[in-house]
């Protein structure tokens, strides 16, 4: 039994030690990890500000329309009436067979 104290007090005094080195650096992590929260706390007040100028929900409704609408008349948010290539016949490019052709299906 006294070698299990003794092995306990060397080993709380192991940690003590190093826990006695790191306290300098702790101080530092936990004084940046409340500029972390600060900073986060602020961009969530950002965020808010910017979802409430937009409308909230309404916003989300209208992007979805917009991408409903533009998938429905072919175009890309850029350009939602662009017409699509055609090529002469001349010019089609070379349609390398695919996975399956290759396999024989």
């Amino acid at each position: 039994m006294q070698n299990y104290s003794e092995r306990l007090k060397e080993l709380v005094a192991k940690r003590d030690e190093v826990n006695s080195r790191v306290a300098p650096v702790q101080v530092e992590l936990d004084e940046a990890n409340l500029q972390v929260e600060r900073a986060q706390l602020r961009a969530n007040d950002l965020a808010r500000q910017i979802d409430e100028a937009r409308g909230g929900q309404a916003w989300i409704e209208l992007k979805r329309e917009i991408a409903m609408l533009t998938r429905a008349v072919g175009g890309s948010k850029n350009t939602p009436t662009a017409a699509p290539i055609e090529f002469v016949a001349e010019e089609k490019p070379q349609v390398k067979k695919g996975f399956f052709s290759r396999l024989g299906f």
